[in-house]
């Protein structure tokens, strides 16, 4: 009944906006903040979440097995972000604390900025229109273009883009749940035409009253070239003080080596076995 009142008010609000103009009809489309704003209105209201997962990184060559890490993230809405991941004999700590982050590779302070991998928390942890809109215009997303694409047989609302053009930076969000499906961002100019990153979110399911997307995928290009499987998603877990405080983990970490420059771009492909061997390089 939820998701039918859900699609009445869609259907609804594009006759009222639906422009009179001679000639044949051609499809309406929302615009961008108007479809971030039916997102944003069916998010449940929470304090936090806890999630379990294990990144799975895949080897360039079938040759080559695929790495496993486990890592657990913690979402403190609408702003704050904790990863801990750990595997292979080594440990990744990444927060982010509205507009800060840093970033700990093996007890040692390596960034301040994101990878664009680390992108994907964007449309989980943003959960308002306004907040996601000012971190979309952030990533390039251009909100004034909008189309409908089409992904694995589901319909969605492209954001950034006029479908099929892939090059541009560019949110999806199904057309029937309102979730998101589908966030790609381009390779920097800078990067030797690297193939853009396309990041997909599958197998949504609500688990104590919450939606959430138990299986991520990363593409470089037709390469799957890592996946977040989903174990565990807890609401509102108990949380001490100071978990996000970056102030406090700087002072704790001690930078050994530079932070990474804000126009630093991470490195794109890579097999595992080079992941193994520089661990550090995959993230930042």
């Amino acid at each position: 009944m939820k998701r039918l009142l859900q699609f009445g008010w869609v259907f609804f609000t594009a006759l009222c906006v639906l422009p009179s103009v001679p000639g044949p009809a051609e499809a309406f489309v929302l615009e961008g903040p108007q479809v971030l704003e039916l997102m944003a209105r069916q998010q449940k209201k929470l304090q936090g979440l806890q999630v379990n997962q294990t990144l799975v990184l895949h080897a360039g060559s079938p040759e080559v097995p695929s790495a496993e890490f486990a890592e657990t993230i913690v979402y403190r809405f609408p702003d704050r972000f904790r990863s801990e991941l750990a595997g292979q004999g080594h440990q990744r700590l990444h927060v982010v604390n509205r507009d800060a982050s840093l970033t700990v590779t093996d007890g040692v302070l390596t960034a301040e900025t994101e990878t664009a991998p680390d992108r994907y928390k964007d449309l989980l942890l943003h959960r308002g229109r306004v907040r996601l809109q000012n971190h979309l215009l952030r990533l390039g997303v251009d909100l004034s273009v909008t189309s409908f694409g089409r992904l694995e047989m589901e319909t969605a609302f492209v954001i950034g883009a006029r479908y099929p053009d892939l090059s541009a930076p560019q949110v999806w969000i199904d057309q029937r749940s309102l979730l998101p499906m589908r966030l790609i961002l381009p390779a920097a100019p800078d990067s030797w035409g690297d193939p853009a990153l396309d990041i997909r979110f599958q197998n949504w399911r609500e688990t104590d009253a919450v939606w959430y997307p138990w299986h991520i995928l990363f593409y470089r290009g037709d390469r799957l070239e890592r996946e977040l499987k989903i174990s565990r998603v807890e609401k509102d877990p108990p949380l001490p003080e100071d978990f996000f405080d970056l102030a406090r983990l700087k002072r704790r970490y001690q930078a050994t080596t530079p932070a990474a420059p804000v126009s630093e771009q991470p490195p794109t492909g890579g097999d595992v076995q080079k992941t193994l061997d520089d661990f550090k390089k995959i993230f930042d």
